[in-house]
């Protein structure tokens, strides 16, 4: 039999000093999560009815070709070969739910399949109708304990023929942007029931804010709880943090310029319009809002600076590392200018790059659009994307919807 010494005993008894003391952490650790994680617990009246709205400033109407536009929106028409998610949304946000396209308007090129807005917001909403067009395709929407949860890129969730969404609550920034009540009826996938069940856009907040990390791509989340969420300036995830819009905001301006999804551009689009909400109600302390404020006047002072009478294209800041494009082709000019001008004619006036500016940047991507790049069959169908940020760039710079500029800029 082992002797047990004094040493053992002292040994032994800071051990279990020790254990208890770090069962009382736990303990109290335990306690303060559980305590968040009530305080996370939002309701639906903590959710808006309607989103909050930011209206385009409206001054930039003579930059914007009247022929060139609607010949743009034309072929934007939401007929492709081979249907993909990402697609459907982008037309989404462009036309949106109540668009039709008859054909003596819309010419349908090459007959390929046509969406009316309604099944376009049928797919993105509605698993009934998305599986039943598409069977055996993983669904986009998933009923969770928290609300309802989207397939995306991140989630890392890939799907069998149509692709995935690309961001973090990028389809929720687009119910936003169009103006979808929380209150609006969707169908998702449960997969427990082995069945769809009803939901409402209010689950997808819901969904947002439990998941939310300071870790995950913010521009499209900052955005979508900007909108969304009832005079909150802080919540708290599913793990019980607190989270608050400052936080964010200074997470995204500690970006390099240039650096984020799309050559930095939705950064940008997500702190103008975190700028401008806040003019509706209080999101961020008045230091983020001056910092915000001296970003973007940097921005478009480095902006005017190398515009040089032309597009701006991914080289504009010079950000390493990005090389899904490359930065300084024809192709990420289309989708850079694209994605400044949305940003650009939500800005308040002195935040944005001066009017000529504006001015070259719009006629340079049309003589681009102009030289023949769009004569190719698949050319609108490839870079429906990209075609379709500046297609709804210029209907908020013109301040007119698309179906209007189609049916009266003729």
């Amino acid at each position: 039999m082992t002797r047990i010494t004094r040493r053992h005993a002292l040994i032994l008894g800071c051990s279990l000093g020790s254990g208890a003391l770090l069962y009382d952490c736990l303990r109290t650790k335990r306690n303060v999560f559980e305590e968040n994680a009530r305080l996370s617990k939002l309701s639906n009246a903590d959710i808006r009815d309607a989103p909050l709205d930011i209206a385009p400033v409206g001054d930039l109407v003579n930059t914007v070709p009247r022929h060139e536009t609607r010949s743009i929106l034309l072929r934007l028409l939401p007929a492709w070969v081979s249907i993909k998610t990402g697609r459907v949304l982008h037309a989404y946000r462009l036309w949106k739910a109540d668009a039709t396209f008859p054909p003596d308007l819309f010419p349908n090129l090459y007959n390929y399949k046509s969406f009316s807005g309604r099944e376009l917001s049928k797919f993105l909403f509605d698993h009934r109708y998305f599986a039943s067009l598409l069977p055996g395709e993983s669904p986009l929407l998933l009923k969770t304990p928290s609300g309802v949860n989207v397939r995306n890129v991140p989630g890392g969730l890939e799907g069998h023929f149509v692709s995935t969404l690309g961001h973090s609550d990028d389809l929720l920034a687009s119910c936003g942007e169009v103006g979808m009540s929380s209150r609006t009826e969707i169908w998702a996938f449960d997969l427990s029931l082995n069945r769809s069940e009803p939901a409402t856009i209010a689950d997808l907040v819901l969904e947002s804010v439990a998941r939310f990390t300071l870790r995950q791509e913010l521009p499209w989340t900052a955005e979508s709880l900007a909108r969304y969420l009832s005079s909150r300036r802080q919540w708290f995830n599913r793990f019980g943090e607190s989270c608050s819009f400052d936080e964010v905001v200074l997470r995204m301006l500690a970006l390099s310029p240039g650096e984020g999804a799309c050559f930095g551009t939705h950064t940008l689009n997500s702190l103008v319009c975190l700028l401008r909400l806040s003019e509706q109600c209080l999101l961020i302390s008045g230091y983020v809002k001056d910092r915000v404020v001296s970003h973007l006047r940097q921005i478009s002072a480095h902006l005017d600076a190398i515009s040089k009478g032309g597009a701006w294209d991914g080289s504009w800041a010079k950000k390493e590392g990005n090389n899904d494009i490359e930065r300084s082709s024809a192709a990420s000019m289309l989708a850079c200018t694209g994605h400044h001008l949305e940003w650009i004619a939500i800005a308040p006036p002195d935040l944005r790059p001066k009017q000529r500016v504006i001015e070259s940047a719009i006629s340079s991507v049309f003589r681009f659009l102009n030289s023949g790049w769009l004569a190719h069959p698949s050319a609108a169908t490839d870079a429906y994307l990209d075609l379709s940020h500046l297609g709804r760039a210029l209907c908020l710079l013109a301040n007119r919807d698309p179906s209007f500029i189609v049916r009266h800029w003729a």
